[in-house]
């Protein structure tokens, strides 16, 4: 049986995301806060779902990720508002922070602060949350803290599951990455980098999270983005090589 979050009062939460990972990741971790939670794997989905829920089915708070295909962003939000009203509140996420959420009621950095969301949920705004010190052992391919979280809330096979399902999306991924890089499809390889930030963020996957973010932003030279999918690829090893140390 869930227990009610720290705030005491467990919500209805729908949660909008286009990532398989990031869906399931944060519907295990809203759940074991006490809350009750539905998915979208997009905007139209999500509006489908919404305008078909009963009355006592419309649920208080809704997270939607900024970077979806198909319906997104700003058109999203102000759509989903005019479907559920001014009572349900609507949070932007994402695995970094826009230069603006106006639309939004506020916003969550991917992976999800689950002391900061207690607090929008309870109405006492975004205030700061101070972070943990690092844990001991900390590594550059894996956020400990995230890690633990996952640990707590899932059984050890399905944490293995998750991560596994990760490092096989991002070497999917990597081809069609290369192609896009080398026909000068920028849109198309952004959208994936992002897309592999995201997921790998919510699982605590430090290292591909990191180099994701560096190709959505093309923040790198000319020259620099095969060797950029070379190191992804790579991150998807070590990744694979703590996971197997910490079995051992």
């Amino acid at each position: 049986m869930t227990q009610p979050n720290q705030a005491g009062k467990a919500h209805s939460i729908l949660v909008v995301d286009d990532d398989p990972i990031s869906r399931e990741v944060l519907a295990l971790l809203l759940g074991s806060e006490g809350h009750r939670v539905t998915t979208a794997a997009s905007g139209e989905e999500a509006l489908s779902a919404l305008a078909n829920a009963a009355p006592l089915e419309v649920p208080t708070a809704i997270l939607v990720d900024l970077k979806m295909p198909g319906l997104s962003g700003d058109e999203l939000a102000h759509r989903l508002r005019s479907q559920v009203g001014s009572g349900v509140l609507i949070l932007a996420m994402s695995a970094s922070e826009p230069p603006s959420t106006v639309p939004f009621d506020g916003f969550l950095l991917k992976p999800i602060n689950t002391e900061l969301l207690a607090r929008m949920l309870a109405g006492s705004g975004t205030g700061p949350v101070t972070p943990g010190a690092p844990p001991a052992g900390d590594s550059p391919g894996l956020n400990e803290a995230v890690f633990a979280r996952l640990q707590a809330i899932m059984p050890r096979a399905s944490v293995e599951e998750v991560f596994q399902i990760c490092i096989e999306d991002v070497r999917k991924r990597i081809p069609e990455m290369t192609a896009s890089l080398e026909t000068g499809d920028v849109d198309t390889l952004r959208r994936a980098a992002h897309t592999i930030k995201g997921g790998s963020s919510m699982i605590g996957a430090a290292r591909l999270s990191q180099i994701a973010a560096k190709i959505e932003t093309g923040s790198y030279k000319t020259g620099e983005g095969p060797q950029l999918l070379k190191e992804l690829s790579l991150a998807c090893d070590d990744l694979r090589r703590i996971l197997l140390e910490r079995n051992a």
